[in-house]
């Protein structure tokens, strides 16, 4: 049996109590001339937020549309899309 994340419950920007801590270690992961970045899986954008906050050209893939709707509206203008990964 599958489970359908498709519309999984986000309800608002906020993140995740793991996003803030993630998000540190994911940053120094990357390269610092501010490349681009997909973010697949990007629920409600917030650490595609992070990142763009950082000077990276950050778009954002994710299988809710709810989800989506919250990056695209607090996003700041970052491109976010809702689609499978698979």
């Amino acid at each position: 049996m599958t489970t359908d994340y498709s519309e999984f419950g986000w309800s608002d920007a906020q993140p995740a109590f793991y996003h803030e801590l993630l998000c540190k270690y994911i940053e120094r992961l990357l390269p610092a001339d501010g490349s681009p970045i997909l973010d697949v899986g990007c629920g409600n954008g917030f650490t595609a937020n992070y990142l763009a906050g950082k000077g990276y050209d950050v778009y954002g893939i994710d299988a809710s549309r709810q989800g989506i709707a919250i990056a695209n509206r607090t996003g700041g203008g970052i491109p976010a899309v809702s689609s499978s990964a698979t």
